[in-house]
């Protein structure tokens, strides 16, 4: 639903709620002043008694709060909108600098990551990630490496069930015939 469709739905309903309000509103404030009127006059004419108006303090709280309410709701939209120019300004400046800020930090972590899964130097497993440990030397290699990146010797499988060693390219172990992946 578009905005203007929302808007020609919900119009009848606003203009209700916004006549309303400010009906009640002013008639909640004229009861609520005449009776603190009366409560304060109260006092300096010597009257022990209760005041003869000051009930309308109470009647005019509910008044106002129903007056509150319906021009609440009657001019949520109109305050979300605002709410919304004031804050989008804010979080796209945010986003913006938090973004140049780590740009070159994130770029330094992704290239260490890449050398990581490429063999680079003091290169390491990463889970997940298929890698051929060097016989000779202990280097974790690429998944695609026919030599070690370290010390240049062929790279070999290690049969996981059998522990024998295998060409690189075996797609089977040669002595329990268990499945490489």
């Amino acid at each position: 639903m578009n905005n203007q469709e929302y808007e020609n739905r919900h119009a009848r309903t606003v203009k209700i709620l916004r006549i309303v309000g400010w009906i009640l509103l002013p008639v909640g404030l004229i009861l609520v002043g005449i009776g603190m009127f009366s409560f304060f006059t109260a006092f300096g004419s010597g009257n022990t008694g209760i005041p003869p108006a000051f009930y309308l303090v109470f009647a005019g709280f509910p008044f106002l709060a129903g007056g509150g309410a319906c021009l609440s709701l009657g001019y949520h939209r109109k305050m979300a909108d605002f709410m919304a120019s004031q804050t989008a300004p804010v979080a796209k400046d945010f986003t913006n600098y938090m973004v140049d800020g780590t740009s070159d930090s994130v770029a330094r972590v992704a290239g260490k990551i890449a050398n990581e899964i490429k063999g680079g130097k003091n290169s390491q497993v990463v889970e997940g990630v298929t890698a051929n440990t060097c016989a000779k030397c202990g280097f974790v290699n690429n998944a695609d490496a026919k030599f070690c990146a370290k010390c240049g010797a062929p790279i070999t499988k290690t049969c996981p069930s059998c522990g024998a060693v295998n060409d690189d390219g075996a797609k089977f172990c040669n002595s329990c015939g268990h499945e490489f992946f």
